[in-house]
């Protein structure tokens, strides 16, 4: 008997305990709309399954957590951290050495190719061995097999590649020196240097842009030459050669003779250099000339390096 009138009810005391957290909270107050629940939750199991499958360094052969960030970023440094330092210099040495063939001989393809997958190998080699290491000392899990220790190395090198070195290489092109074949050559050009500090004699790297007059058609391509004029100047073209204000430079082929024009605003004249002897009509010629002559700033591209390396690009 607990001697409680029938209908009555009992009132515990207030502990001051906060609710219970064990229970989940309610469908319906869940971010997440449920009929997505399901399957995020299954795709989630799987990757954790995948994840401890893979031979992922959970310790990194005893390495701290700096050693092994330190193993991802720096060439040949995994190996280093487990004490094989010689051999780390030599891969750190070889990355150095692909890394300087990729600068000297930039905008060859096969080359700079060949380079950039010996510096993903040298980079990623270390991490590799981390990790395997790591792995074959782990009596928890099951011993790697031949293709994880052939396909991890080759994973770890395809991931670099195609996700460091190869944007790498196009982030430092579009920045720095960025190689183009111009009028046969290989010219390595520093893009948008400096279209406010343009002179008279610059040398500049720019865009052509196609014409075409009936049957003759001009496609676009890429012009390299020497400033000759700049917006509002006045060039004249005599039978001796050409005059810019006070300064008179030699007659170039196709030049009309004669006449005189004024450089187009937001652009610099520059003559191009390209054949058009099969154009028997030489008005036709001049005319596909002064079109391509006039460069304005979208069509700049940069001004060529005057030396990149061992060669001598612009004559002083």
């Amino acid at each position: 008997m607990c001697g409680c009138a029938p209908g009555s009810t009992i009132k515990l005391p207030d502990m001051g305990l906060d609710p219970s957290s064990y229970y989940p909270p309610r469908a319906r107050d869940r971010w997440l709309p449920q009929g997505f629940a399901g399957p995020l939750g299954w795709a989630g199991i799987q990757l954790c399954r995948l994840y401890d499958r893979l031979p992922l360094a959970t310790n990194a052969g005893g390495l701290t957590v700096l050693q092994f960030l330190l193993a991802v970023l720096l060439p040949g440094y995994g190996y280093a951290a487990l004490g094989r330092r010689r051999l780390a210099g030599i891969h750190f040495g070889v990355w150095l050495a692909s890394a300087l063939v990729v600068l000297i001989f930039l905008g060859r393809a096969w080359m700079t190719g060949f380079a950039l997958g010996a510096m993903a190998s040298a980079h990623t080699s270390g991490l590799g061995y981390v990790m395997l290491r790591e792995r074959a000392g782990n009596p928890d899990v099951p011993a790697l097999t031949l293709t994880w220790r052939i396909g991890l190395p080759l994973a770890l090198w395809f991931l670099a590649l195609w996700i460091v070195y190869l944007p790498g290489l196009t982030a430092f092109q579009n920045q720095f020196a960025r190689p183009l074949w111009v009028q046969g050559r290989l010219v390595i050009v520093k893009p948008r240097a400096g279209w406010d500090l343009l002179k008279p004699g610059s040398v500049i790297a720019y865009r052509l842009t196609g014409w075409r007059s009936g049957e003759f058609v001009f496609r676009d391509g890429l012009g390299l030459g020497p400033v000759i004029a700049l917006a509002g100047e006045r060039v004249e073209f005599l039978p001796d050669g050409v005059r810019v204000g006070l300064r008179r430079g030699p007659l170039q082929p196709w030049m009309p003779v004669g006449a005189a024009l004024t450089v187009w605003a937001d652009a610099v004249f520059v003559w191009p250099q390209f054949d058009v002897r099969a154009i028997g009509q030489s008005g036709i010629a001049e005319q596909i000339y002064l079109d391509s002559a006039k460069v304005t700033r979208a069509n700049f591209i940069g001004r060529p390096y005057q030396r990149w390396f061992f060669h001598r690009q612009v004559q002083p």
